[in-house]
């Protein structure tokens, strides 16, 4: 069964299980932006002034959205048009080409804190999150 997005039940079951496994490794947030920075020279100073222990909150809010958007679940769509308003041309300016570095950044991130990773969790990440982040990418 999929939805219009080729997104399969198998493929929401194995990200939701491969995230609750990556959230059991405490540095889950800081290996993930460690790899975001060294994705662009640009993406380093956009977090200069960022509490980044409420940032680490909200990147695992986020990613539980981006999941539960996938789903299909109508109620975290808000939330994630939120997310386009707050990282739009108006505020934080994050242009639509640095979204597939946040992706390879979250793919590495899982290769290092998913003890049980595979080339085929590693692809339904990829299809799981990138609805989500189109949509964020299409408020810029």
């Amino acid at each position: 069964m999929t939805n219009e997005n080729d997104i399969t039940l198998e493929d929401l079951e194995l990200v939701r299980q491969s995230f609750q496994r990556c959230r059991t490794h405490a540095e889950f947030s800081d290996i993930f932006y460690d790899h975001l920075a060294q994705q662009s020279s640009e993406i380093g100073p956009m977090f200069a002034a960022t509490d980044m222990v409420k940032q680490n909150e909200l990147l695992q809010v986020g990613i539980e959205s981006l999941i539960d958007f996938s789903a299909g679940d109508a109620n975290v769509e808000v939330e994630i048009r939120r997310l386009g308003v707050l990282h739009d041309r108006q505020h934080h300016a994050t242009r639509p080409e640095l979204y597939p570095l946040w992706v390879n950044a979250l793919v590495a991130t899982i290769g290092e804190t998913d003890s049980d990773v595979t080339p085929e969790i590693t692809a339904a990440w990829q299809r799981v999150v990138a609805p989500g982040i189109a949509l964020i990418g299409s408020y810029y």
